[in-house]
């Protein structure tokens, strides 16, 4: 199941995509 990576990923390009975490 990629249930955990689809929304790893979704919450990663919406997390940059409304705001750029200060990760980098």
């Amino acid at each position: 199941r990629s249930d955990l990576r689809f929304k790893s990923w979704r919450t990663t390009k919406w997390n940059i995509y409304c705001a750029p975490a200060p990760s980098n």
